[in-house]
C-alpha cells in the first residue's frame, strides 16, 4: 500500500442479500473467463482427437480429420458444459446462510482490510491480500482463495457513485 487511508476514504459499508440466483449468474460470468476453463477445454479436446487418430487403422483424409476435430471440440465442449452444471448444482445444494454463503453479509473497508460479517463468520481480506478482483456484468468479484469470491452484485449499491468507489477501493486489497 502505497500510502495509509484515512477513515473518510473508507466509504459507506454495504449490505449485500446474495441468492441462489446470485450464485448462478457469478458462475456463468466468471467461468469463460477462467484460465483454468480453457486449459480443461483444449486438453479433452486435443486427448479426444489424439484416441480418434490412434484409433484409425488408415491414414485419414483431409474431410475425416476436419470430422475428427469437429467431433473433438463437441465433445470438450459437452465435458465443460456438464461439468459447470455439476459444479452449480453442488454449489447450489450446498450453500445457505447457516454456512455464510447466502443471505445477509456486511461488507466495510477498515483501517486494516475488507470486513465482511455474515450471521456465520467475521472475515478479513487484509490490504493486498486479495488474488484478483473483477467486476463483471454487474457483480464486484473478489478472489480470496482458489475458487473463493466474495461477490457483490450492483443492485446491493444505493447508487453508481457507490459502486464505482467500492470497486476503486477494492483496487487496494489486491496483492
Amino acid at each position: 500500500m502505497d500510502r495509509a487511508l484515512q477513515p473518510s476514504e473508507f466509504g459507506k459499508p454495504v449490505n449485500v442479500h446474495l441468492t441462489r440466483w446470485d450464485l448462478i449468474a457469478f458462475n456463468l460470468l466468471l467461468t469463460p473467463r477462467l484460465r483454468t476453463t480453457w486449459i480443461v477445454w483444449t486438453t479433452v479436446a486435443v486427448v479426444v482427437g489424439l484416441l480418434q487418430l490412434l484409433g484409425s487403422k488408415s491414414r485419414l483424409t483431409i474431410s475425416e480429420l476436419v470430422a475428427s476435430a469437429i467431433v473433438a471440440i463437441i465433445t470438450a465442449t459437452v465435458v465443460l458444459v456438464v461439468g459447470l452444471v455439476t459444479s452449480l448444482l453442488f454449489v447450489l445444494i450446498t450453500s445457505n446462510a447457516a454456512n455464510g454463503v447466502l443471505g445477509e453479509h456486511l461488507y466495510s473497508f477498515q483501517v486494516d482490510g475488507l470486513r465482511e460479517q455474515t450471521s456465520a463468520n467475521d472475515s478479513l481480506v487484509k490490504w493486498g491480500g486479495a488474488r484478483a478482483a473483477h467486476r463483471i456484468g454487474g457483480f464486484i468479484l473478489i478472489s480470496v482463495a482458489p475458487a473463493l469470491f466474495h461477490v457483490l452484485p450492483r443492485r446491493c449499491f444505493a447508487s453508481v457513485d457507490d459502486y464505482d468507489a467500492f470497486w476503486h477501493m477494492t483496487q487496494r486489497l489486491k496483492g
